[in-house]
């Protein structure tokens, strides 16, 4: 079974500290949430995007790896 990882657009607004960026995640009933939060007067959404979709890729790649692990 391949994990599957959307992301999803809460639309929840929380105020970051200046210049500053935070990646949260939390689980619940076998999802993996991911947030992001950063001051935007200094990230561009562009980059804030592509730099979670490659924390995504790592995670799907790190997932995948222990369920192939667990199958030995």
């Amino acid at each position: 079974m391949t994990p599957k990882v959307a992301v999803v657009n809460s639309g929840i607004h929380v105020h970051a500290r200046p210049a500053e960026l935070y990646l949260t995640a939390d689980s619940m009933s076998g999802r993996l949430n991911m947030n992001v939060i950063y001051d935007s007067n200094v990230f561009e959404d562009g980059v804030v995007r592509e730099w979670l979709g490659e924390v995504k890729e790592a995670v799907l790649w790190y997932l995948g790896q222990t369920h192939q692990s667990r199958r030995c």
